[in-house]
């Protein structure tokens, strides 16, 4: 019969598991701690961190904030907390852990990429800047400097994307309007469950295999927004700037088409 692991074995697998993107053991091996000791703060944070890192803030603030209450000083919890409340568009709450996590340490590179992004949000563009340099200076692997062009360049960009779209995918923007937006404004990210501020693109209206015929009374355009600054933060250079553009069209165009999410990865729209 298999010993069973204590529950210090267990947290250093789930942060192993963390730090190796294997978020799901990590959710997995942090439960098990947490089956038997429902208090243990380790476990709350592990299972937080990951379920953040899985695109389910929803799921990881509760997990956070009593890891949070439980160890109080601990600015690396509070920074991950902060990053949750952000996702969940807690701005105000986000902004706040955020701040009490780098004053309990400076160095917490996440932190000052969460806070870029609030400021960044609220157009302090020269704090933004400032808080983006400090977590590439800190984790330039995690937090890569974003590659930056005007936004004619950006719109020029998408231009010569459109133009290189299989020709099925073209003639299907006869009835799409597609708009360049910075980030994505707050309306845009209601709802239940809210979209993460830091999407690169969103399809807004009707899947065409769903829509009235044409000039049918209350019919809605269709548009796809691109959002220049979170697509040049995902991009490390030029080249790579052209590809995001590119996949994020091909993949909100899909969702135009009518394609859910799984079926736009099976035609490597993704």
């Amino acid at each position: 019969m298999p010993r069973r692991r204590s529950e210090e074995e267990l947290l250093d697998d789930a942060w192993h598991a963390l730090e190796e993107a294997e978020y799901e053991v990590a959710v997995e091996l942090g439960e098990q701690v947490l089956l038997r000791s429902p208090d243990d703060a380790d476990a709350r944070h592990v299972v937080g961190a990951a379920l953040l890192e899985l695109g389910d803030a929803a799921g990881a603030v509760p997990h956070l904030e009593r890891a949070s209450a439980a160890i109080p000083e601990d600015g690396e919890i509070l920074a991950d907390l902060g990053g949750a409340y952000f996702e969940s568009l807690r701005f105000k709450d986000g902004r706040d852990a955020l701040k009490r996590a780098l004053g309990l340490d400076k160095k917490l590179a996440r932190a000052h990429h969460w806070l870029g992004l609030l400021e960044e949000r609220d157009k302090n563009d020269r704090v933004a800047r400032n808080h983006f340099a400090e977590a590439t200076r800190l984790a330039a692997d995690a937090y890569p400097p974003a590659f930056r062009v005007t936004e004619a360049e950006f719109l020029s960009l998408v231009e010569s994307a459109i133009g290189d779209l299989p020709e099925d995918f073209r003639r299907s923007l006869s009835n799409l309007d597609i708009v360049v937006e910075p980030i994505p404004d707050d309306d845009t990210l209601a709802g239940d469950p809210p979209l993460s501020p830091a999407i690169l693109g969103l399809h807004v209206g009707t899947p065409a295999d769903e829509r009235p015929p044409s000039g049918a009374a209350g019919q809605l355009p269709n548009v796809i927004f691109l959002f220049q600054r979170n697509i040049e933060r995902a991009s490390r250079d030029h080249e790579h700037l052209v590809e995001e553009i590119r996949i994020t069209l091909l993949h909100e165009i899909g969702h135009y088409l009518g394609l859910d999410e799984d079926e736009v990865e099976e035609r490597g729209l993704e």
